[in-house]
């Protein structure tokens, strides 16, 4: 399914904002990777994509996508190949977070690209990702709703951070952490307009009155 034109161009513009990142909108013809994908189909497609634009392999291509994949994850980056292509779904975040789905996935945009030249090998992934969440960009959020904690703290922890400062430029590094704040700030002012996720509504008091 497309995604709209609304979230491509908020993302895009936002991320131009910043002036390490070099961001283009490359139109192409639907991928067809089809609801709950697998993330093998997925990257091969995006790799044949890359060829046919003729993509440098040093550059991120990013797909955005409406579809679920079979994993259940929000994004990926396609570690086993080293490829530098990536994908995020831009669809249920509604379910999660009090928010315009626009700053999550402008937020999984930046930090996808990050942990991608962070992570050496699929056993630095392991390593390094926070199993509990701390409010830091590497926070696996194995239960969803904690995404919005690591939107609202903007971070990357100390340990997290030493290591990307011998991994990326000075000026990238600053840019994505000032991007992450610019995030949290629509995160924390938009929260009040949006209804309780959708997680919520499952949720019951363990208080009674009688």
């Amino acid at each position: 399914e497309k995604v709209p034109d609304r979230i491509l161009n908020h993302c895009v513009e936002t991320i131009k904002s910043f002036p390490s990142f070099q961001i283009e909108k490359i139109n192409i013809k639907p991928i067809n990777i089809g609801n709950n994908f697998h993330w093998e189909e997925c990257f091969r497609q995006i790799e044949q994509t890359r060829q046919s634009k003729k993509i440098n392999p040093t550059d991120f291509v990013v797909l955005l996508t409406e579809e679920r994949n079979i994993d259940n994850w929000f994004a990926a980056f396609d570690q086993e190949n080293n490829s530098k292509n990536i994908f995020i779904q831009t669809s249920e975040w509604h379910d999660y977070i009090y928010t315009n789905q626009v700053h999550p996935v402008t937020y999984e945009i930046i930090a996808n690209v990050m942990q991608a030249i962070m992570y050496e090998n699929t056993e630095k992934s392991l390593e390094w990702t926070h199993e509990h969440s701390k409010g830091c960009m590497n926070d696996f959020c194995g239960w969803k709703p904690d995404i919005q904690y690591k939107l609202k703290t903007a971070e990357i922890c100390s340990d997290c951070l030493s290591i990307l400062e011998k991994t990326v430029s000075e000026g990238i590094l600053k840019d994505s952490i000032s991007c992450f704040d610019k995030i949290r700030l629509n995160v924390i002012g938009n929260s009040k307009y949006f209804e309780p996720p959708s997680y919520e509504e499952s949720f019951f008091s363990p208080i009674a009155i009688t």
